[in-house]
């Protein structure tokens, strides 16, 4: 018997479960929504696959749940300051044959793009995007909690970006006050540069006395960026100098910590001895002229940190 269809003529499926009215048939995508953009017809296969796999392997179907989304709305709602620093970098239109052949109507009619103008095209990418949405705790939090987004006023205050700091950036528009910084600076750090602030009528965070971060006892460790699940606390990126360093008729000299050498070793499983000569083609590839190791002053830096923590301890700021 054929699928049941709705009175739009898309076929009708569950709504917790993706199956049709034919058991063990599963459906998604255009059919099943109408015309949409291939991103989402691309996701509706991914959660029928699940589904179907769920039901191959333990004989049901379990009930689809929608990941929690948050989007910062459509262009008109962004602040100004956001992106209207960058410049506007026109879109690739690609080149269309004028005259298609009717005895050959498969034939393609827009021509693919050459590696100059894909390139050029990239550029345009805002990196609107949050790097971490795939694997996002903070996500996976709000999903299973059933929690909703509430749409921001257009008259809602915006706070222009803290930069007070020379290594990192704060953004207030994007804090939810989970205070996880403020833990991982005051607990596990024993810095205490930041903490919680009540501000017309709304928790926020920031330095302790309200002064710039950068005139407090912060120690530039980084931890309390790496804490933040929502982008609030931010690096500031380098990569632009280092590309016009590259480009540049300057020397570029590379160094490589013990730290950096670990990571890319697992990433890429390589053994401890390999690590070393293949991160050195990978900076030569890229454009570096020389590459020198760093672990001889990871050694020294070692030392000093043992001997700032033991110079905690008898001070009485830590126990042991």
């Amino acid at each position: 018997m054929p699928v049941k269809l709705n009175k739009w003529g898309d076929v009708e499926i569950g709504t917790d479960s993706m199956m049709t009215s034919e058991d063990k048939v599963f459906s998604g995508g255009d059919c099943v929504t109408g015309p949409a953009t291939v991103i989402q017809a691309v996701s509706a296969g991914k959660q029928a696959a699940e589904q179907m796999d769920e039901y191959l392997i333990k004989g049901y179907v379990k009930k689809c749940v929608k990941p929690y989304s948050s989007s910062r709305g459509s262009l008109e709602d962004l602040p100004r300051y956001a992106f209207g620093s960058l410049p506007k970098l026109h879109r690739n239109k690609g080149a269309v044959i004028e005259a298609i052949d009717m005895d050959h109507p498969f034939e393609e009619a827009a021509a693919v793009m050459t590696v100059e103008e894909a390139i050029d095209e990239a550029k345009r990418c805002l990196s609107c995007g949050c790097n971490e949405r795939h694997a996002c705790q903070l996500r996976e939090e709000a999903t299973d909690f059933g929690v909703e987004r509430w749409k921001v006023n257009k008259g809602e205050q915006r706070y222009p970006l803290t930069d007070d700091h020379p290594l990192i950036i704060r953004d207030t528009n994007k804090c939810i006050s989970c205070g996880k910084c403020v833990s991982t600076c005051n607990d596990i750090q024993g810095v205490g540069a930041l903490d919680f602030y009540f501000k017309q009528g709304k928790i926020g965070v920031g330095t302790k006395d309200g002064s710039r971060l950068d005139e407090t006892t912060c120690v530039s460790c980084g931890q309390c960026v790496i804490a933040c699940p929502c982008g609030a606390l931010d690096f500031k990126r380098s990569i632009k100098n280092i590309y016009g360093g590259i480009n540049s008729e300057k020397t570029t000299v590379a160094f490589m910590a013990p730290a950096v050498r670990s990571v890319i070793a697992q990433h890429f499983k390589l053994e401890a001895e390999e690590a070393t000569p293949f991160i050195v083609g990978l900076l030569k590839k890229i454009g570096f002229d020389k590459v020198y190791d760093f672990s001889f002053a990871a050694d020294l830096t070692i030392i000093e940190e043992t001997t700032e923590f033991m110079g905690r301890v008898q001070e009485g700021a830590f126990r042991i």
